[in-house]
């Protein structure tokens, strides 16, 4: 279907009446140089270190750095659903995993790519973890 002239014409002065709000910490004063402006900003994150189990997920946590030396750990994930797509990063980061395992334990019937729960069983080894929309998680390929 091609739109008329009229139809354009008319979406482009809605357009202009489309109200600007600047976000907090951005000087832009129109759409286009807010976007240009938020693209330079860095993302921060700020890793979580787990150095006592268990260790229930919350949800603003992002990036998990685990302690090993205190022996094996073990992290309660949230249910797949309460992440709301953000994935979760989780790293051995003393290099004990190998005899102090971290066990990642699933909620409920869920699993982490159909185990549950899901060993981090090598030194500093790591995993990047996506929730599935139908719940669970699966690993980041």
């Amino acid at each position: 279907m091609a739109l008329a002239r009229t139809d354009l014409r008319n979406t482009r002065e809605s357009a202009k009446r489309i109200r600007f709000e600047r976000a907090s910490g951005l000087q832009a004063t129109n759409v286009q140089d807010a976007i240009s402006e938020a693209a330079a900003q860095p993302v921060v994150i700020t890793p979580t270190t787990v150095g006592a189990t268990p260790y229930n997920v919350l949800n603003t946590d992002t990036v998990l750095y685990v302690d090993t030396s205190i022996g094996p750990v073990t992290i309660n994930l949230q249910p797949a659903a309460g992440r709301g797509g953000r994935p979760l990063e989780i790293y051995d980061v003393t290099g004990n995993a190998a005899a102090n395992p971290i066990s990642l334990v699933p909620s409920g019937a869920e699993t982490v790519d159909g185990q549950a729960p899901f060993p981090i069983d090598m030194n500093y080894g790591g995993v990047n973890l996506y929730p599935k929309a139908a719940g669970g998680y699966k690993q980041a390929t």
